[in-house]
């Protein structure tokens, strides 16, 4: 069962790598959580057994946007001082 659904989320984008770690469980009908090592011994002919993926843990936020130095800061604003009196 498992090379199935391995099979199954192959071009998955974003699950795709998650199942293929398998980071799910297949749950049976009580909400039970079937282990792989015991699938062959307790499934059952009719059952619809559910598949819950993990949670997927977040990408850490972008860093904060850099610090301007203060030799930068004063260029730009020099920069743009001069701009304005061309146009006056």
């Amino acid at each position: 069962m498992e090379e199935l659904i391995k099979q199954a989320f192959l071009h998955v984008e974003i699950i795709g790598p998650h199942v293929h770690e398998r980071h799910y469980d297949l749950v049976d009908p009580d909400g039970e959580i079937i282990l792989p090592q015991v699938w062959k011994s307790i499934i059952q002919s009719g059952w619809a057994v559910i598949m819950r993926m993990w949670p997927v843990s977040e990408p850490p936020p972008p860093p904060p946007p850099m610090e301007l130095s203060q030799k930068t800061k004063k260029n730009r604003g020099s920069r743009a001082h001069q701009l304005r009196k061309r146009r006056s």
